[in-house]
């Protein structure tokens, strides 16, 4: 049997984009291309971000992360920028860093099909077992906790354990950031049309980058990662000419 090939349909939503901290609303319609089969990864995607510089991936402290109150000098020592570290108003960011408070937080939704969007398929379940609160949350005033700052994120309930949250901390090896966001499991046909309402909060034009959405069905191999496949084709060759070397 003919394996079932992986589709994908990118949209690009920067001009919804939002310049200020106020979230811009926008719609969007979408034409499905071609027959989609469930389940469908609704992904986003920002680009170029380039969460593989050292001095970014460096930026976080998982102890905090798995429910731990740390040192001031553990703090300064790997959440070296200010400001996030400390609020305006001198509450101890909790977590803190720079990628815990680079966290995307634009939201989308489907008119016309369900999407899930807090699922146990969008993380690992041994990545999002590690993440806890600590046991000051979220009553201690000498801290501004993650609910507080990003509320399109996660809510009070859960604090760090959101799956957004969690997929985001464990940052990209390429030069863009692309996350799943939701499933839908409903089929999608040729030619259906589909409203797509985007609330933009997260702030893209000093980035220079821009924002995406991606819909993508999976085979057995998985979904559709093109810049993967580039990757280990040129590794491929760089080893094989490597070894051609090494016998001549």
């Amino acid at each position: 049997r003919q394996p079932r090939e992986a589709k994908e349909h990118e949209m690009i939503y920067s001009p919804c984009a939002a310049n200020t901290a106020t979230p811009n609303s926008c719609t969007i319609q979408v034409t499905v291309p071609e027959d989609m089969e469930p389940p469908i990864s609704v992904v986003y995607e920002v680009t170029p971000f380039y969460q593989n510089y050292y001095s970014y991936q460096a930026s976080v402290i998982f102890d905090q992360l798995k429910g731990t109150i740390v040192s001031d000098t553990y703090i300064d020592t790997y959440c070296t920028s200010e400001s996030t570290r400390v609020t305006a108003s001198g509450q101890a960011i909790f977590p803190c860093g720079l990628v815990a408070n680079s966290v995307f937080n634009d939201t989308i939704e489907f008119m016309e099909v369900s999407m899930k969007d807090d699922d146990p398929r969008l993380t690992w379940d041994s990545d999002y077992d590690r993440f806890a609160n600590p046991a000051e949350y979220p009553d201690d005033d000498a801290y501004s906790w993650i609910y507080e700052r990003y509320p399109t994120v996660t809510t009070k309930a859960k604090g760090v354990k959101n799956r957004h949250f969690v997929d985001w901390m464990f940052p990209s090896f390429f030069g863009y950031v692309r996350n799943t966001y939701g499933f839908i499991d409903d089929k999608l046909s040729q030619g259906q049309t589909l409203t797509m309402r985007i609330n933009a909060s997260y702030p893209v034009t000093s980035l220079e980058a821009e924002k995406r959405i991606v819909l993508s069905t999976r085979n057995g191999l998985g979904g559709r990662h093109s810049t993967l496949g580039w990757l280990l084709i040129g590794s491929g060759i760089t080893c094989f000419v490597m070894a051609l070397l090494v016998v001549s």
